[in-house]
């Protein structure tokens, strides 16, 4: 239930904010699996669950594994407005590059590398 969601999601930023990571951590995960069931796999509210478990994987140095959940993120966002038809994007996802930019860049790749990454996104997300 999304209600239920978003409890989780709210207790593990609280608990990631008081720096209870290990504690916060399934209950992201948990609350993204109940977004992808109640909304659908690329829903908005997904990706924001996404962000949010990024976020974490990044707080405890785990790049790497962030980098997917940034990718999907981003495509999610990418694709919203192309599957509504809206003449303006999603609020979130200039923010949403902007991480994924960010994390990229700490990872060490390349600006060339970064948007090729991007690119491949916007192509995920029927975008070019």
């Amino acid at each position: 239930h999304p209600n239920i969601a978003t409890g989780l999601n709210n207790l593990a930023q609280l608990l990631q904010a008081t720096d209870r990571l290990a504690e916060a951590e399934p209950l992201m995960r948990h609350a993204l699996a109940i977004g992808e069931t109640s909304f659908g796999p690329d829903h908005p509210e997904v990706a924001t669950g996404l962000n949010n478990l990024a976020g974490l994987l990044q707080a405890t140095d785990r790049l790497a594994a962030a980098e997917p959940l940034m990718r999907r993120m981003v495509t999610i966002f990418l694709k919203f407005q192309h599957a509504t038809g809206l003449p303006h994007p999603h609020p979130h996802r200039e923010p949403a590059i902007a991480n994924y930019r960010r994390l990229l860049a700490a990872l060490g790749r390349s600006e060339e590398a970064i948007d090729a990454a991007l690119a491949a996104a916007h192509r995920e997300a029927g975008l070019a």
